[in-house]
């Protein structure tokens, strides 16, 4: 018998919740008083308890046959069916564990931005403070005749500047994996639902 996966999908759904179901109201065992034939905390005679028992314990067990044959037929085709997503191929099976794991991408791009943020937020701030301080320097040494002329004020600022001064590290090109960071999450999310949508529903297993 020829299923498509999406219709799989919601059977394994109904199988597993009618499981847990029968097995939770499961009596596999019984005991009853010799000089009366009930089962105790049933209405059930002997015989009624125990043909209750053996249906309700085989159906759970053809229920899990069952499921278990649904769930490995669509494993075995999601380890082979292809999808493309964010113009990359990937197995539906890879395709479902990056849906879970594109997390980590998201919070990776997330500490690029809050660091990015925060460091050059603190570096144009530190600039700024010592720019500041080289205005009050140049003051300080401009009231002086022999300091006030531009040649010496010129080299006084550069040196300053390269022992106060502050630098960006950039070894990863932050901007250009930021970019290609969110290109690639906001493709592979915007479109990995209605990718998986559309195979589940035109690939079919047996069972």
């Amino acid at each position: 018998m020829k299923i498509s996966v999406h219709r799989g999908l919601a059977e394994l759904k109904l199988l597993n919740s009618r499981i847990d179901k029968d097995i939770s109201k499961l009596d596999p065992i019984g005991r009853y008083k010799l000089s009366q034939d009930k089962i105790i905390g049933t209405t059930d005679n002997k015989k009624e308890f125990e043909g209750k028992a053996k249906s309700t314990y085989n159906s759970i067990k053809d229920l899990i046959i069952r499921r278990d044959k649904i769930k490995r037929a669509i494993v075995l085709s999601n380890a082979i069916t292809k999808v493309k997503i964010a113009n990359v191929e990937y197995t539906v099976a890879e395709a479902i564990e990056k849906k879970d794991s594109i997390a980590f991408e998201q919070n990776l791009l997330e500490r690029l931005q809050t660091r990015k943020r925060f460091i050059t937020n603190v570096f144009t701030s530190e600039m700024q403070d010592m720019e500041r301080n080289l205005e009050e320097q140049i003051k300080i040494i401009s009231g002086n005749a022999k300091e006030n002329n531009v040649e010496y004020v010129k080299a006084f600022s550069e040196g300053y500047k390269k022992r106060n001064g502050y630098e960006i590290v950039d070894p990863l090109e932050i901007d250009k994996e930021i970019e290609r960071l969110e290109k690639y999450v906001e493709d592979f999310t915007a479109e990995v639902d209605a990718v998986l949508s559309e195979i589940n529903a035109t690939t079919f297993i047996d069972v």
